[in-house]
């Protein structure tokens, strides 16, 4: 079996298991302090962010929009996550450009996946997480009236988020 097609499955398999722990445990978490939603737990990015690098442009935005509208429909957010995951996807190639240069390697190059060293995989996940939490807040208020709002929430979601997702590399040591 080629290694791209066991890479393919293991991410769809990886973007099953995400969706499910966003969905069923995640979505239920409620923060004592967090009664005005400031601080979100943000794990479904992961799925996007950790997909096998040999995908093409095209089909990881594909695959970013039909995960966000998964998630969209369980958290009656129309179109807010489904957006804000395709743009992450769509810079998922310029994040991965500036960690490239120490790893020697290039997005899309056939092969078994790479396995990055902690920092190098944190660095690239938060690159991604903070642009997809900007674009998730300014999609949900829809306006730039609210500036100040929107990246308060990025803030703490992201920092929210990024342990969620550091508690996942450090566990799986996942390959892109």
């Amino acid at each position: 079996m080629p290694a791209a097609t066991n890479n393919l499955r293991i991410g769809f398999v990886r973007i099953f298991l995400i969706l499910t722990i966003q969905v069923l445990v995640i979505k239920n978490i409620k923060l004592p302090w967090n009664d005005d939603g400031y601080g979100l737990f943000l794990f479904f990015p992961a799925a996007i962010i950790f997909l096998p690098s040999q995908l093409s442009r095209p089909l990881t935005i594909l695959i970013a929009f039909f995960v966000g509208l998964l998630v969209d429909i369980f958290y009656d957010s129309p179109g807010v996550c489904a957006g804000s995951l395709v743009i992450m996807a769509y810079v998922r190639p310029i994040a991965f450009d500036l960690i490239e240069p120490r790893l020697g390697v290039k997005l899309g190059q056939e092969s078994a996946g790479y396995n990055f060293g902690f920092i190098s995989l944190l660095t690239y996940s938060s690159i991604l997480l903070l642009i997809f939490c900007f674009f998730y807040f300014s999609f949900e208020y829809f306006t730039l009236y609210y500036i100040v709002d929107i990246l308060i929430k990025t803030v703490y979601s992201f920092f929210l988020s990024i342990i969620l997702i550091t508690l996942y590399i450090v566990i799986f040591r996942p390959k892109i």
